[in-house]
């Protein structure tokens, strides 16, 4: 199973091959995500991938047309379109 790991030293926790990054990161109550929709629509719950980063499907379109219109830094990605299938770390999107 992977493993998701937090740059804010929080325990790494093991999830289920393809669970969905929302769930897992409500799960744990993590602080660093935040929420709107939970739909994948709104673009609110931009992270920083990390260690991983490199093994996740690239953004799809409606994903990057998200992320332009939030204005995210280019290595932002969206949780709710993330599905966890590698060893993945995360952290909380760069400060505005």
């Amino acid at each position: 199973m992977p493993r998701v790991s937090f740059r804010d030293g929080r325990e790494s926790i093991e999830v289920p091959s393809g669970a969905r990054l929302p769930d897992v990161l409500g799960e744990i109550d993590y602080r660093g995500v935040f929420w709107g929709c939970c739909q994948g629509i709104c673009g609110t719950c931009r992270f920083e991938p990390g260690r991983g980063a490199e093994h996740l499907p690239p953004p799809t379109a409606f994903e990057r047309m998200l992320l332009t219109r939030v204005d995210a830094a280019p290595t932002e990605r969206l949780a709710c379109h993330i599905r966890v299938s590698c060893d993945l770390e995360i952290g909380p999107p760069a400060p505005r």
